[in-house]
């Protein structure tokens, strides 16, 4: 009876150390897919980063191009409004004169 304590007893200890050696694996094993979660997750951002970088970079580029189109057509407007006034001033101010003094 004393061997069959002994079995079991040895049963029992070498059971004990497969699930302790599968506990330290299974922890090792979630490590290395966290650390490979983690990795993947800071490439992720990295790449991402890098589009919204790219993304906003061409919006401003963009916007500018679109400002300075603006603000050349409006430049030629007013430069063709001081041109046109710089030519006809006198006959304007004459038209002015003209009304005031006909009322």
């Amino acid at each position: 009876m004393d061997s069959i304590i002994k079995r079991l007893a040895k049963i029992e200890e070498t059971a004990e150390a497969i699930v302790e050696n599968a506990e330290k694996q299974k922890f090792e094993e979630e490590k290395k897919i966290q650390a490979k979660r983690d990795e993947f997750d800071r490439k992720l951002n990295e790449e991402v980063n890098k589009q919204l970088e790219t993304i906003r970079a061409e919006g401003s580029k963009k916007m500018e191009q679109v400002l300075d189109e603006e603000r050349r057509k409006h430049r030629d407007t007013i430069d063709n409004l001081e041109a046109e006034f710089a030519q006809h001033h006198t006959e304007y101010a004459k038209e002015i004169l003209k009304q005031i003094l006909e009322v």
